[in-house]
């Protein structure tokens, strides 16, 4: 007896299954799914400019030059891509604030690393 009404219970839920994939409709006028192009002009995606800030509070450009806050404020004023700031763990924190509010107050895309150089530049 038990038997059977399980029988029953799951003929009827194969049933019912069986007319709701019927009645789905499936169709394919749906949105385009994205397709990917290959660029044309792959052209150069421009690194960030890495700026260090030594253990004495100095500020050097890419090439090693060493530069004050009025010349550093005029190259990044000049820089279009994003600036990478690489300070000594023991650069003194007004330099830090200094550099900061440079390119705060010039809208420049800036990241500080801060991290234990040695003496030596990166």
């Amino acid at each position: 007896m038990r038997g059977s009404l399980i029988m029953r219970l799951v003929d009827i839920t194969l049933l019912l299954l069986l007319s709701l994939m019927a009645a789905a409709s499936f169709t394919t006028d749906g949105p385009d799914p994205p397709v990917t192009h290959e660029l044309t002009d792959q052209g150069m995606l421009p690194a960030p400019m890495q700026i260090v800030i030594t253990r004495e509070g100095s500020i050097h450009l890419p090439g090693g030059e060493a530069v004050s806050l009025t010349e550093l404020e005029s190259v990044l004023e000049s820089w279009s891509g994003e600036v990478e700031f690489i300070a000594d763990a023991e650069a003194p924190a007004s330099e830090l604030l200094a550099v900061h509010a440079i390119a705060r107050r010039l809208d420049q895309r800036a990241a500080f690393r801060v991290r234990q150089m040695g003496g030596e530049l990166p």
